[in-house]
C-alpha cells in the first residue's frame, strides 16, 4: 500500500481535529476529479511501521484518546479488501500499548472473533469490536442477533469485560435505509448483551468444576 500525504492537523475531512493519512489508489476514474495523480495505487510513498510510528508520535492526550489499530485480512469488495496482517497488527498494538480492534466482517466466513476475545483480554486491558455481519455473497451488512452477536456478547460478559471492550456497529453496506440499519444493529447488539447477561454463568462454571 502506498499513501499521497499525512496531515497532522485536518479540519476538513471530519468533525474536530484528526490526523488524516490519504491513501493512493483509486478504481472509479470520476471526471473532473481534483486528485488525479493518487489514481495510481503505486503513487506516493510505501506505507510500512515506519509510517504508523510517525503518526503516533503526534503529541495527544493519552488519558482520553485511546487509539485502536484494526486488521483487515479477508473480503469481498474495495473496502474489505484493505489488507492488513492480523498478525502483525496484534503485535504492534501490545507493543506500543495501543487497543487492538477487531472487525467480525474481516476474517475468513470459518474464524469467528468470539473464539478470540479472551486470548486477547488476557493480555491487553482493552480491546475494541465493530461488530458488524460480514459482507459476504448473500450479506446486506445489517448487524443482526445472530449467533456470532451473541457468542460476541457472551465473551464478554464471561470475562466481565463490559468495561474493558469497546463497542461499535458497523452497517454501511446496508441494503435498507441507514437509520433502519443503524437502529436494528444496536438493537441486535444490545439484545446480544441482555442476552448474555441473562445467562447461568456461574452455574455453567461450577457444574464444569
Amino acid at each position: 500500500m502506498h499513501y499521497g500525504e499525512i496531515k497532522n492537523c485536518d479540519i476538513a475531512n471530519g468533525p474536530g481535529v484528526r490526523v488524516s493519512l490519504f491513501v493512493s489508489g483509486c478504481t472509479h476514474r470520476c471526471p473532473g476529479c481534483f486528485n488525479e495523480i493518487a489514481w495510481d495505487f503505486n503513487y506516493g510513498t510505501p506505507f510500512t511501521q515506519d509510517t504508523i510510528d510517525e503518526i503516533l508520535d503526534m503529541p495527544y492526550n493519552k488519558e482520553k484518546v485511546y487509539v485502536t489499530l484494526e486488521s483487515k485480512v479477508f473480503g469481498i469488495g474495495l473496502e474489505s479488501y484493505t489488507v492488513g496482517s492480523a498478525e502483525f497488527t496484534l503485535g504492534y498494538a501490545s507493543a506500543n500499548k495501543l487497543v487492538p480492534l477487531m472487525d467480525n466482517g474481516h476474517y475468513h466466513p470459518t474464524e469467528v472473533v468470539s473464539d478470540k476475545i479472551s486470548s486477547i483480554l488476557a493480555f491487553d486491558k482493552h480491546m475494541a469490536l465493530h461488530v458488524t455481519r460480514g459482507v459476504r455473497w448473500d450479506s446486506d451488512h445489517v448487524v443482526l442477533f445472530d449467533d456470532e452477536t451473541k457468542e460476541i456478547a457472551k465473551e464478554i460478559v464471561r470475562n466481565n469485560a463490559l468495561d474493558r471492550v469497546f463497542i461499535a456497529t458497523d452497517y454501511f453496506d446496508a441494503s435498507i435505509n441507514r437509520i433502519s440499519a443503524w437502529v436494528t444493529g444496536v438493537r441486535s447488539v444490545q439484545k446480544a448483551l441482555l442476552f448474555a447477561l441473562l445467562q447461568p454463568d456461574e452455574t455453567l462454571a461450577l457444574l464444569d468444576s
